[in-house]
């Protein structure tokens, strides 16, 4: 099905085109709703050379400033920020669990 619309959708955007034009104000309406609230802003996707190496600090910054240069869109990096953050975490926690183990290793040896 969708592929039938998708092969028909060109002629149909003309056609609302032409409506619109002739003063069909419900046409323009359709084009406006249709066309235009649905349409998503293009998201860059050159990302920034992290280091594996890095500190999350380090990436962070990274992509702070590769945002403010306008090399990354916010919205790719806040989700770049927020994949640091986990990470960040499951190294924290993995961390601990260690410290843990030793701890106990060491108090039943």
């Amino acid at each position: 099905m969708r592929a039938t619309v998708a092969e028909h959708m060109p002629a149909v955007i003309k056609k609302l085109f032409e409506l619109g034009n002739a003063g069909d104000v419900a046409a323009l309406k359709t084009l406006a709703d249709k066309g235009l609230a649905n349409a998503k802003p293009e998201t860059r996707v050159e990302l920034p050379d992290l280091s594996p190496t890095a500190t999350p600090a380090e990436q962070g910054r990274t992509v702070v400033l590769a945002i403010a240069a306008g090399l990354v869109s916010v919205e790719a990096g806040s989700q770049l920020l927020a994949g640091i953050g986990s990470m960040a975490k499951i190294a924290e926690i993995t961390e601990l669990a260690e410290r843990i183990a030793r701890l106990e290793a060491k108090e039943f040896s």
